[in-house]
C-alpha cells in the first residue's frame, strides 16, 4: 500500500483504491476498467456520507471523467502510473 501524509491530510491507494482525507472530507475513488470513480465522499464535521452505488451492469463501469461521444464505445481506461508525493507549483502555490 503507498500512502502519504501532507500537515492534515493523508492519501492511500492500494493499487485499486484511492483514498484522500483533507481533514475535512474524504472521498474514495475505485479504479474501473473506464478510470477511477468516486465511491464515497465524507463530510467529517456533520459524519455525513455520500455513496455512489456501483453501477447496475458492472461490465459498464462509470468513471469521473467520462465524456459523452468522445470516449470510443468499449474503451478501456489503462493506469500506467500511480505515486502519492506532496509537490509544489512554486512560486504559484503552496506544497499540496
Amino acid at each position: 500500500m503507498n500512502k502519504t501524509e501532507l500537515r492534515n491530510a493523508h492519501a492511500t491507494w492500494d493499487g485499486r483504491t484511492l483514498t484522500v482525507d483533507s481533514g475535512l472530507v474524504r472521498r474514495t475513488w475505485r479504479l474501473t476498467d473506464a478510470g477511477l470513480t468516486t465511491t464515497e465522499l465524507t463530510h467529517h464535521a456533520t459524519g455525513t456520507t455520500w455513496v455512489n452505488a456501483p453501477a447496475a451492469d458492472d461490465a459498464v463501469p462509470r468513471c469521473d471523467w467520462y465524456v459523452y461521444n468522445l470516449t470510443p464505445s468499449g474503451a478501456k481506461a489503462e493506469l500506467v502510473d500511480a505515486r502519492l508525493d506532496a509537490v509544489t507549483d512554486d512560486p504559484l502555490t503552496g506544497e499540496h
